[in-house]
């Protein structure tokens, strides 16, 4: 994903157009100016690279959903991948806690039924509410 921004680095700061869209990118980011220096920045963000499977496997279900599910989120709301993917932990896993401070499951502890139930819900509740078809894995490549 990237982002240009328009602006000036002004001693340890810097100086942006549009600075609250900005701010989301930077938040995993550390970035710290040192001299005053016009900039024209293209942030890419490094996304953890999720795997696609390998050959001999029938399914690859993190894949479709890296891969396909969450870009198609992302896109329609405006997120980051992984903003996308916390809040759909927030939304489908939560298992214990507090309303404060709630505990989710981790989407690499379950298992394959329990990933489709998932995937099933995800896509049931983006189409009702949002009108976003995300297709089934059999509809893509």
């Amino acid at each position: 994903m990237k982002f240009i921004a328009y602006g000036i680095i002004q001693k340890d700061e810097m100086k942006l157009k549009n600075p609250d869209r900005f701010k989301k990118f930077l938040t995993a980011l550390r970035f710290k100016a040192k001299d005053e220096t016009p900039i024209k920045l293209t942030i890419e963000r490094d996304i953890k690279r999720r795997t696609q499977g390998a050959d001999h496997e029938p399914s690859n279900q993190n894949g479709y959903y890296w891969s396909v599910v969450i870009p198609i989120l992302s896109e329609h709301f405006g997120y980051l991948p992984d903003e996308v993917h916390l809040a759909l932990k927030f939304k489908f896993l939560r298992n214990g806690g507090s309303e404060n401070l709630p505990k989710f499951r981790s989407t690499s502890s379950i298992n394959k039924h329990e990933w489709e139930d998932l995937m099933e819900k995800i896509r049931i509740w983006a189409l009702s509410d949002f009108d976003i078809k995300i297709p089934l894995p059999n509809e893509v490549k």
